[in-house]
């Protein structure tokens, strides 16, 4: 189980078995270094592996904005009267290159993290 964090970052995620490579644009309601709660105005459940690419804001002024690229799999979406959209439930599997070690670095220099 992994503590979740309340961050509102940009999200695109990219069916790569479409065709067309079909691309959604979200918003991280909440995020962990397992998954994530996303909010969309698209219902987007579909069985099988997504790319999932994470835009961190940067730390500071001047920084260059991260982006962290993770395979993942849908848990759930329902529609969230809360939020008027619908909400993503993300399992992250594989981080590309060092994407879960800069998503922990970014939450760690965000929240008190214990590790």
């Amino acid at each position: 189980m992994h503590r979740r964090f309340p961050v509102r970052w940009p999200v695109a995620i990219v069916f790569d078995h479409a065709a067309e490579r079909a691309t959604y644009r979200g918003l991280t309601w909440d995020l962990s270094l397992g998954g994530a709660a996303i909010l969309s105005e698209h219902n987007l459940f579909v069985p099988g592996a997504v790319t999932l690419l994470i835009s961190v804001p940067p730390l500071y002024p001047g920084q260059r904005q991260p982006l962290i690229e993770v395979r993942a799999n849908m848990a759930y979406t329902v529609l969230s009267n809360t939020h008027d959209c619908f909400r993503l439930g993300i399992r992250f599997d594989q981080f590309k290159d060092n994407g879960e070690q800069r998503l922990l670095d970014n939450l760690q220099a965000r929240y008190e993290i214990i590790v």
